[in-house]
């Protein structure tokens, strides 16, 4: 994605502008992305590609199943934040707040924001197929299962700290 923005503020003295340009040559993606729907409703991009030590080089099934059983988590654990936040007595625009303290670096997008020939998984799809390689591969996806694990049991300590003093 690329963008553009200008902005200005009208003040008093002589005119004057500043021109600032920013950059983050280390965030960006490689073709092709597809995107995966999550528990909090929005596609999350994540791409089977990554960039290393120069050159692109393909993820394992490990890293695939791994990082988006992470981003599920983390989009899933963002959406009971918010509904926790909520119940405690709070405006929808304050839980939205708190749910950014535990949110992904990954940035969902609504199904109608994404345009073009991306490939599409919908969860129920993706879960399945991850089931699927877990079961010939049970040794390796135990260690994700492991992380899973001690990821929730600190989300719940964030959930309660986060939803208590909303």
């Amino acid at each position: 994605m690329q963008s553009l923005a200008i902005s200005w503020i009208d003040g008093y003295g002589a005119a004057s502008f500043t021109v600032a340009a920013k950059s983050s040559p280390d965030d960006f993606m490689l073709k092709p992305q597809e995107f995966y729907e999550m528990p909090d409703g929005l596609w999350y991009p994540h791409g089977r590609v990554l960039w290393t030590d120069g050159h692109a080089e393909s993820i394992s099934d490990f890293n695939h199943y791994a990082g988006l059983s992470i981003i599920e988590l983390m989009s899933s654990t963002q959406r009971r934040v918010r509904v926790e936040a909520r119940k405690a007595g709070v405006t929808r625009l304050r839980a939205y707040q708190i749910g950014r303290y535990v949110s992904t670096s990954a940035r969902g997008f609504h199904r109608s924001r994404i345009e073009g020939d991306f490939l599409m998984h919908p969860r129920r799809e993706w879960q399945t197929e991850r089931a699927n390689w877990s079961k010939s591969n049970a040794g390796e996806f135990q260690r994700v299962e492991e992380l899973l694990d001690k990821m929730r049991k600190s989300h719940e300590l964030m959930i309660a700290a986060l939803t208590s003093r909303s």
